[in-house]
């Protein structure tokens, strides 16, 4: 579910990118146990954008206080682009630094538990790492 009226730009951009097939046969490149999956660069090293960037929309009464929120990533204050993670457990010391555009729905949490860990700081290949197929935006 995403959150059009506390982030409308990260959910105008996710959305934009999802149907212009950004995301598809896309790898989440790093996926920390306990913390994130990340996910958003095509090039699967986690430095590639879609060329733009956008500011953070935070919302105090938003937290990453448990598992299934999603967040963009970004590279400091206002370089929001196409990366984006999914916590795996709460994660409140990101809250007010990042935006929080959406969440997994209760009855797909269970899905977290099937992205495969992953450092990309250690990991020399993609083999064993969960790839995102595509994504489909299902309008309410």
């Amino acid at each position: 579910e995403l959150f059009v009226d506390e982030a409308p730009m990260a959910v105008n951009s996710f959305v934009f990118l999802a149907q212009e097939g950004w995301f598809d046969d896309v790898y989440f490149h790093r996926v920390v146990e306990d913390f994130v999956a990340q996910a958003g660069d095509p090039s699967g090293l986690g430095v590639v954008g879609p060329g733009y960037t956008f500011a953070n929309e935070t919302n105090k009464d938003l937290s990453f206080d448990r598992a299934g929120i999603l967040g963009m990533a970004n590279a400091g204050v206002d370089t929001n682009g196409s990366q984006f993670f999914i916590t795996l457990a709460p994660a409140t010391d990101l809250d007010g630094g990042f935006t929080i555009f959406g969440e997994v729905t209760p009855d797909s949490l269970d899905v977290l538990d099937q992205i495969a860990l992953r450092d990309p700081q250690i990991a020399v290949d993609f083999e064993d790492a969960t790839v995102i197929n595509g994504i489909e935006i299902i309008e309410n």
